[in-house]
C-alpha cells in the first residue's frame, strides 16, 4: 500500500517594515499576499512570484518563519501553507489598488493576524 497522499502547497509572506505589516483585502477579510505553488516550482521562488502577481511588491531575503497544515474540510486532500517573512521589498511596475497600506499592529478589530 503507498504512503501518498493529495497535497496542496501554497505560500503566504508577511512583509514588514519594522513596525508595520503589509496585509490586503479579500472578500471583506484580512490576508497575506500569497497563493499556491506551482508543479515543478521552488517554494522561494512561488512566495516571490505570488507576492509580485498579487501587490507588485519585488520581495527578497524572505526567510521561513512558519509550516502549517489542514486537511480539507471534506477530507479529500490536504493543504500545506509555508509562511515567509521578509523586510526586502521595492514596488515593481504596479500596485492594486486592493491593497491597504502598511498597516500597525492592532490597529482594527479586522486584522486578527496584526
Amino acid at each position: 500500500m503507498p504512503n501518498t497522499e493529495a497535497v496542496v502547497l501554497t505560500n503566504m509572506c508577511m512583509i514588514t517594515d519594522g513596525s508595520k505589516v503589509l496585509v490586503q483585502e479579500a472578500d471583506e477579510l484580512w490576508s497575506l499576499p500569497g497563493g499556491k505553488v506551482e508543479p515543478n516550482e521552488p517554494f522561494v521562488t512561488s512566495v516571490i512570484r505570488e507576492v509580485y502577481e498579487e501587490t507588485g511588491l519585488r520581495i527578497a531575503d524572505v526567510q521561513l518563519c512558519g509550516v502549517k497544515q489542514f486537511t480539507h474540510s471534506q477530507g479529500h486532500y490536504r493543504y500545506a501553507v509555508f509562511l515567509y517573512m521578509t523586510s526586502t521589498f521595492s514596488r515593481g511596475a504596479y500596485l492594486y489598488l486592493r491593497i491597504r497600506d502598511f498597516l500597525s499592529p492592532g490597529c482594527c478589530n479586522h486584522c486578527p493576524l496584526l
